[in-house]
């Protein structure tokens, strides 16, 4: 809308943001009043499979909460809107810091500090372009996911609360919550969240760099 205002009429300074804004913010709420429920839904029923069997809940709610961090959609508003289970929370929990890890370990060379803070203690969301333009590049993350899933799940019980399951590394609000409340289950989560996906991510990329399946650069962020 905006490229098709633009030079129409003498106010494109103010009529093609104010436009372009406008209809944005009308089609997303209008697009929010399908996506959400839906996508609550779907998580309700992803969530139950902790009942039925834990390995597979476990694997299911690590990898699932993992992608959800990587799209539009919030994997920490997911988590509360559902009330995750504390099982299920450890494992969504788990799933989505080996996204923070995985992308973070595989692109720190090619990537500026500002760049490396963005994806490791903010959102890895900042790969979604990225993502898009090479999908091998989610391989580590998803495959760490669903290892540490089930072995948090079934292993060691590692359970948390759903206000923490989504949100990995974010802040650090995670683990700092979980070092105020145990410090074996911090061990537990440094383990199996932190040190596991970097170990897997490290070689998973040496494998499809030796494939020619990804380049150095694809994971580059441009930070303005």
């Amino acid at each position: 809308i905006g490229k098709y205002l633009t030079g129409k009429t003498p106010l494109d300074m103010f009529l093609v943001p104010f436009v372009a804004t406008f209809v944005g913010c009308v089609a997303a709420l209008g697009f929010a009043t399908v996506t959400t429920p839906a996508l609550v839904w779907l998580s309700g029923v992803i969530a139950k499979t902790m009942v039925i069997n834990p390995f597979i809940g476990g694997l299911v709610i690590s990898v699932v909460w993992a992608i959800f961090l990587m799209t539009p959609a919030s994997s920490a508003a997911l988590a509360i809107a559902v009330m995750l289970d504390p099982l299920s929370s450890g494992a969504a929990l788990l799933g989505t810091t080996a996204q923070f890890v995985s992308y973070t370990v595989m692109s720190y060379r090619v990537n500026k500090p500002g760049a490396n803070i963005a994806q490791g203690l903010i959102t890895p969301k900042v790969q979604f372009g990225n993502i898009t333009k090479n999908p091998y590049i989610a391989v580590p993350g998803i495959v760490s996911a669903a290892i540490i899933g089930p072995v948090g799940t079934l292993v060691f019980h590692f359970s948390v609360s759903y206000k923490i399951a989504g949100l990995g590394l974010n802040s650090l609000i995670a683990p700092i919550t979980l070092a105020s409340q145990s410090m074996s289950k911090l061990a537990i989560y440094v383990v199996l969240g932190i040190v596991v996906p970097a170990v897997i991510s490290m070689v998973l990329v040496k494998v499809l760099k030796a494939a020619h399946k990804i380049k150095n650069d694809d994971m580059k962020i441009d930070i303005v």
